[in-house]
């Protein structure tokens, strides 16, 4: 990989991730370095940001990218007792997370989880009522040793497919996406979902009652 394709790479997939993404973003690079014997001093010298993606704290990765803070759009879409997910993996193994992303600048909340959908399932989605909120700050939780600058406030709505025949991985997934999965709601608690939450908020017929807002929750 050229290093102008690096750069392009890890701004693209990563300033913009999720912590669980960016932390699986990062071990992907790792691996891909080592196997084609990167030169890391050359590498550091074109952009700190890389010392940051690989290797998380430290005075120049923390001069490099300042704190990190986003709203984002997911979709709860419950089809016949599953709950629509995307698959990643990390050192770790396969975890999942609700389709959606980044809210971008002048982009309401709604157009944000439609284009989302579109871009990681080929989902053409409507957006229902606000059923859940989280921040999540991620120095507090288990991913803060990869990116414990970031800080997203997570807005989480119900969804409908409008064609559920025609979901696939779509031209513009996730960093770490592998793909995507229809989870039985029952088995939630067997798997790694995130916000884990999720696992006790969500029934066959939806979001079970409770509060809206779930606080700073991993």
């Amino acid at each position: 990989m050229q290093y102008k394709g690096l750069w392009t790479y890890i701004a693209d997939n990563c300033r913009q991730s999720s912590p669980e993404a960016f932390c699986a973003i990062r071990s992907a690079i790792k691996i891909r370095f080592l196997r084609n014997s990167v030169n890391f001093t050359m590498l550091f010298k074109i952009s700190p940001v890389v010392l940051l993606v690989l290797y998380g704290s430290g005075p120049s990765a923390q001069n490099a990218m300042a704190i990190r803070f986003r709203n984002s759009a997911k979709a709860i879409i419950i089809e016949k007792g599953r709950l629509l997910v995307i698959r990643r993996i990390d050192s770790l193994g396969p975890f999942y997370s609700l389709p959606g992303g980044g809210q971008h600048p002048l982009e309401s909340l709604d157009a944000a989880l439609r284009r989302e959908c579109m871009e990681e399932v080929c989902a053409d989605v409507e957006v229902g009522p606000l059923a859940l909120v989280r921040d999540y700050i991620a120095k507090n939780h288990e991913f803060a040793g990869c990116s414990p600058e970031f800080h997203q406030l997570e807005f989480m709505f119900v969804c409908k497919l409008k064609n559920p025949d025609g979901l696939k991985t779509g031209a513009e997934p996730d960093g770490s996406q592998t793909g995507f999965e229809w989870l039985d709601i029952t088995s939630l608690s067997a798997v790694r979902l995130y916000p884990s939450q999720l696992k006790t908020r969500l029934s066959n017929t939806g979001i079970l009652p409770g509060p809206v807002y779930l606080g700073d929750v991993n």
